[in-house]
């Protein structure tokens, strides 16, 4: 005896049995996508953890780092001197109280013609305002020295970043452009004539 097998055609079975195949390769599809998501959020968790602790470290560090100044350029010969030093370029620039000001230098002596920037820590951060306004003066005491801000990672970062733009966008042709601190953030705006 032989088994006969009927097979009998179904247009509408065929095209299910076609159409339950593309969704099970769809379903593969959203499953790879679904873990690739998943993978992306924690990685997106871990790096908000990061960001809010640079941001809350960021908060605590500007107040403490707007008391201070850097001064660059200024001798770096003898290291006893430099609270005197110091003290007398401020004063010939501001009217600022140098009684309490701290000063050390940065870095490590790596090459005895380039002086090390100094560091100057007044009490309040008007101190340390009136001296940044008061740079322009310096040329007329010294032209080398000058006098910047003490930025954290992040602002140096950011004022590095637009001083790349400003380069490219001059060099496109925009020459009516410069950065300016507008209510204390330094943006790139267009120069007044």
């Amino acid at each position: 005896m032989s088994k006969n097998s009927v097979s009998y055609h179904c247009d509408n079975c065929i095209q299910q049995k076609s159409e339950i195949n593309d969704l099970r390769r769809l379903i593969l599809e959203l499953k790879t996508e679904v873990e690739r998501l998943k993978l992306a959020s924690e990685n997106q968790r871990i790096n908000s953890t990061a960001n809010a602790d640079e941001i809350i470290t960021e908060v605590a560090e500007r107040p403490r780092r707007s008391r201070n100044v850097i001064m660059y350029n200024l001798d770096d010969d003898d290291n006893d001197q430099d609270l005197v030093k110091a003290k007398d370029v401020i004063k010939k620039i501001s009217n600022v109280s140098t009684d309490d000001i701290k000063v050390f230098r940065l870095g490590k002596v790596r090459n005895a013609t380039k002086p090390r920037p100094l560091k100057i820590i007044f009490m309040n951060s008007d101190d340390a305002i009136n001296v940044l306004r008061n740079n322009p003066k310096l040329k007329k005491i010294n032209q080398k020295l000058v006098v910047r801000s003490d930025l954290t990672k992040i602002q140096m970062d950011h004022i590095n970043n637009l001083r790349r733009d400003l380069q490219e966008r001059i060099s496109r042709g925009e020459n009516d452009i410069t950065i300016k601190y507008v209510r204390g953030v330094p943006r790139i705006v267009k120069v007044k004539n």
